[in-house]
């Protein structure tokens, strides 16, 4: 039986241990320093991060992680997917597809604008996952980030010159 529920605060661990799986195939698993604190904090204390699970026969087999967002073009929220990661020995049985829908109908009943999320380049399984349902790359966007010495630099102003 497959079942999709908001994760409680004993599921952390196990969300946790998914997220370095995830990390893992990306080949980025250096870059997880988070803990299973860390994720409860953000999603169970601060409240900025929302997350579901889906179970096999009572077994994780995946997890859905997301927050909010604003299109301010449109004035309302949004959603963005932070992680969706289904385990490989349960892939190929619909709980992607199961995830996304679930979020889907909450976005429509929160009002929601749209759902954004990212794909790594070399991923192109999941690119074709993510187009069958309907998904579009959003050419001439590109992703910028500033990362924890950005901040130190941005607020020394040693950024530009």
């Amino acid at each position: 039986m497959i079942k999709i529920r908001n994760i409680t605060e004993k599921d952390c661990e196990t969300v946790h241990a998914m997220i370095k799986e995830l990390a893992s195939f990306e080949k980025l698993e250096d870059q997880v320093t988070g803990t299973p604190a860390d994720l409860h904090n953000v999603i169970f204390n601060e409240k900025i991060a929302r997350c579901f699970i889906c179970e096999v026969d009572g077994e994780a087999a995946g997890y859905l992680l997301y927050f909010f967002n604003v299109s301010t073009f449109k004035c309302r929220k949004g959603v963005y997917i932070e992680d969706i990661y289904v385990r490989p020995q349960f892939r190929g049985q619909g709980l992607g597809l199961g995830m996304l829908q679930n979020l889907a109908y909450l976005a429509m009943e929160w009002g929601c604008a749209r759902i954004d999320f990212m794909c790594l380049d070399w991923n192109t399984e999941a690119q074709e996952f993510y187009k069958s349902l309907g998904a579009r790359k959003m050419d001439g966007w590109e992703l910028f980030r500033i990362d924890e010495k950005g901040f130190l630099d941005l607020c020394s102003c040693k950024c530009h010159k």
